[in-house]
C-alpha cells in the first residue's frame, strides 16, 4: 500500500529502537502494510555497516576475484577469435588506423587484392608466411594515410613485411 497525503503527519514505531518517527524516517517497503520499512533508516544504516564490518572484506574480495575471472574469460575469448579470424582483425585495425588519419575509409575485401609478386621489390609473396616474418604478406596503402590517402581498395596492396616498412610514409613506389 502506497502512503497517501493524508500520513504526511503520521508517524510509527522502530522495531529494532521502539523510537517512534514519523513515516518519512522509514525507507518504502511495498509489502508492508503502511507501505514502509519496520526499522527506521538509522537503525538500517547502522545495521548495514556492523554487516559490513563483518562480512565486508570477504564479499569485496569474492567481487574482486569474480571481476578477475570475468575479464580472464572474455581476454580468451577475444585472443580465440583474433587467433581465428586474422584477417578480419587485421582489416579492424586498418579501419581504425585510417578513421584516427580522418582518411576516407571505403569497402575493403582484402582477399579480392592480388597475391602475385611485392610491387615494391618485385620477388613473390609467399601466403604461408605469417608476421613477424619479414617476407611475409603486409598490406600497403599506395599513398601513405598520413600523406592524404584513402582506406579503400583502389589505394591498397600487397607486400613484403620489410618492403613496407622500408617504404614507410613515402608516396613512390622504389623502397
Amino acid at each position: 500500500m502506497e502512503p497517501t497525503a493524508s500520513d504526511a503527519g503520521a508517524s510509527k514505531s522502530c522495531c529494532a529502537c521502539l523510537i517512534v518517527k514519523p513515516l518519512d524516517d522509514f525507507h518504502r517497503y511495498k509489502r508492508a502494510p503502511d507501505g514502509r520499512q519496520y526499522k527506521c533508516r538509522d537503525c538500517c544504516a547502522e545495521y548495514q555497516r556492523r554487516y559490513n564490518e563483518v562480512h565486508g572484506e570477504k564479499r569485496a574480495a569474492t567481487r574482486l576475484e569474480q571481476g578477475r575471472v570475468n575479464r580472464a574469460r572474455g581476454r580468451l575469448a577475444s585472443k580465440a577469435w583474433n587467433e581465428a579470424n586474422p584477417d578480419k582483425r587485421r582489416e579492424a585495425k586498418l579501419r581504425r588506423r585510417a578513421r584516427l588519419a580522418a582518411a576516407t575509409v571505403g569497402t575493403v575485401n582484402l582477399d579480392a587484392l592480388s597475391l602475385g609478386n611485392c610491387p615494391l621489390c618485385g620477388d613473390a609473396i609467399d601466403a604461408t608466411l605469417k608476421a613477424p616474418d619479414l617476407l611475409s604478406k603486409s598490406v600497403d596503402h599506395i599513398i601513405p594515410l598520413s600523406r592524404g590517402g584513402t582506406h579503400e581498395q583502389s589505394n591498397l596492396q600487397w607486400t613484403h613485411l620489410i618492403c613496407n616498412m622500408r617504404k614507410g610514409n613515402r608516396v613512390n613506389q622504389a623502397a
